[in-house]
Order: structure tokens, then C-alpha cells, then sequence
């Protein structure tokens, strides 16, 4: 489970997200300014109920500071676009009229 908080006001743009996998004893926390990646960190448990617990005490400490959950979209790689289609145009003969180019007969 994956929970992302923000804090916004007229000075601060701020986000703190949590993760703690079902049966994991590791706890990622990653925080910073929104629309950057931030920094994050890994907190090793001795089980699963003990980083269960502190996941949930930091996200009522975070939330008793202003904080508000905001709705987690997972982050799937868009398909790369296709390459390029290059379309190269055919070679153009000069037109002939008879024995002289277009252009000669042009200048006549």
C-alpha cells in the first residue's frame, strides 16, 4: 500500500508518501517539494505488524500537521511512440518535349 500526503499553502508545496507492501518489513518513505522526486529512505522492521504500526504513526503525525491524502495513480511506463515514417519523394526526371528539356525550350 502506497499513501501520499501533501501540504499546500501560499509558501510551501510539499508531498510525503509512504510504502509498506503487504508482508514486507520495510517501510520507504519519500518526501520534497511537488513535481520533484525527492529523497527517500528505508526503514528495516523486525516484522510486518511493527512497520505496519509505525506506517500508520506517521501518516497521523503528517495529517495532525496539516497534511491531506491525495489520491495514488501507479506509474506506468507510456508505450514508446513508434519511430519516425520517412517518406522520400521520388526522384523527378526534367520533362522533355521532344529532344529538348522543359528549360531549353523555355528559353527559346
Amino acid at each position: 500500500m502506497i499513501t501520499r500526503l501533501e501540504f499546500v499553502n501560499n509558501q510551501h508545496y510539499k508531498f510525503w508518501e509512504a510504502e509498506l507492501t503487504e508482508g514486507s518489513t520495510t517501510l520507504i518513505t519519500r518526501w520534497g517539494r511537488i513535481g520533484t522526486r525527492g529523497q527517500s529512505k528505508s526503514y528495516p522492521f523486525v516484522s510486518y505488524a511493527a512497520a505496519s504500526q509505525q506506517y500508520e504513526e506517521k501518516i497521523a503525525s503528517k495529517r495532525r500537521k496539516g497534511y491531506s491524502e491525495v489520491r495514488v495513480t501507479p506509474h506506468v511506463r507510456p508505450p514508446s511512440p513508434p519511430p519516425p515514417v520517412t517518406i522520400s519523394e521520388p526522384k523527378e526526371e526534367p520533362k522533355t518535349l521532344g529532344h529538348r528539356s522543359l528549360s531549353q525550350y523555355m528559353s527559346l
